[in-house]
């Protein structure tokens, strides 16, 4: 199902629709500018909060993990984008990963120790996590974001309560790659599709935990009072 047709403009669903996914250079600066918008427009990012509140489908795409809330504000199933609040709760972590998509990010709030470790295409039976190494350290503040393809493995570790806004291109491959380099293993992780409904369920984001992440965008000045 498409759910954007209340929450974006005629101007900007075509925006999004032209994104070109395949190439991260022509992309990146159409999609950094789409997200600087969508940023600064705390009237549609308040509007886009209420509306998931109310919309089931948007509901069922959104989750609560251990320590990072996903909040779904768009799903266009014409061109698999999906437009997503980012919520890092109190002491988030990540293990190196790559991505079954593109995106890119913009940091609304906080912020976070990021670490790239490369760019890695084929992952085969005997892929040798002494591989991934990391090439880039940098902090990513309010303000800022960037534009990564998805074979790129990267990690991030957050500030508490650090808020981002993020837009998805379509699923580019089913499955995504995590590497615990203290162990010297890896792992696929796949889509939610693949995943046993019941456990989906409970992590669905509830009507409290959606008013948290409200109260916190309101008091930070990001939608209006």
């Amino acid at each position: 199902m498409t759910v954007t047709s209340d929450l974006l403009t005629p101007g900007r669903l075509r925006r999004v629709r032209a994104l070109d996914w395949q190439d991260v250079d022509a992309l990146s600066p159409e999609l950094t500018a789409l997200l600087e918008e969508l940023a600064a427009d705390g009237a549609w990012l308040g509007s886009a909060l209420e509306n998931l509140r109310h919309t089931p489908e948007l509901r069922d795409l959104s989750e609560r993990l251990a320590e990072l809330d996903k909040l779904v504000l768009v799903n266009d199933a014409d061109s698999g984008v999906r437009i997503r609040l980012h919520r890092f709760r109190q002491g988030y972590f990540d293990r190196p990963h790559n991505h079954r998509f593109t995106f890119g990010t913009r940091i609304l709030r906080g912020g976070y120790r990021h670490t790239v470790y490369g760019d890695h295409i084929e992952i085969t039976p005997d892929f040798d996590v002494s591989q991934v190494r990391p090439t880039l350290i940098r902090r990513e503040s309010a303000g800022g974001g960037y534009v990564i393809g998805h074979t790129l493995v990267h990690s991030v570790a957050a500030e508490p309560e650090t808020l981002t806004l993020t837009v998805r291109g379509p699923a580019q491959k089913d499955r995504m790659l995590i590497v615990d380099r203290e162990q010297g293993t890896s792992w696929w992780q796949y889509g939610v599709q693949q995943e046993d409904p019941a456990d989906v369920a409970l992590r669905r984001l509830t009507d409290d935990q959606l008013t948290e992440t409200e109260r916190l965008l309101r008091e930070q000045g990001l939608i209006p009072g």
